[in-house]
């Protein structure tokens, strides 16, 4: 009987917990894992306040050509594009001034070319990285600032582009900027979308 005794508790002392290196290996693993998917975790938050930005100026954009059909053909001026658009959009704000915050969107309407109306509208939107989104919708040939050298006309249509965050600071997210900002922050001015 003592043999079988001794038998048992020598497969219960083989059976124990997992080997100091075990613990290491797993460790390993786990922190590989983890230097993986952080960053791209933090770059995938990074992307989507950028795309959040670009959806909220394009779904402005429709907000506006909506105003413009249903003022039969021209679009409104800055203070009363702000109200409707307001009444119109939930979870973002509007104001004539510059882009703040996130889901604060700057509008601003004008006259360009030989137009006596309101011919196109400027929108602005602040993502969560700093940088700044823009569209212009215009019917008329428009003069827009693309960096330091100059404005440079272009034609009727939509026109996007953005400007990027300084690595100090800020910049000044605002939809007149495309009218007279000489910043080197620009980024396209493409008719295809955001560059």
């Amino acid at each position: 009987m003592t043999n079988l005794l001794c038998e048992s508790t020598d497969l219960d002392v083989g059976e124990g917990g997992f080997t100091l290196i075990e613990l290491l290996v797993v460790m390993l693993v786990i922190s590989i894992l983890l230097a993986i998917a952080i960053p791209t975790f933090f770059g995938v938050i990074s992307t989507s306040k950028d795309t959040a930005a670009e959806s909220n100026t394009t779904n402005v954009l429709i907000l506006a050509q909506t105003i413009y059909t249903k003022n039969v053909g021209q679009y409104l001026d800055t203070s009363s594009m702000v109200n409707n658009l307001a009444t119109g959009s939930s979870g973002l704000t509007f104001t004539s001034g510059a882009s703040t915050s996130e889901n604060q969107v700057s509008i601003v309407t004008g006259t360009s070319g030989s137009a006596t109306f309101y011919s196109y509208v400027s929108i602005a939107d602040l993502s969560g990285n700093g940088n700044c989104f823009h569209i212009v919708s215009t019917l008329q040939p428009i003069s827009l600032y693309l960096g330091s050298s100059g404005p440079t006309t272009y034609d009727k249509g939509t026109w996007y582009a953005y400007e990027q965050a300084p690595s100090s600071g800020s910049l000044t997210c605002s939809a007149s900027s495309p009218f007279s900002s000489t910043t080197t922050a620009w980024k396209g001015w493409s008719g295809h979308g955001f560059p």
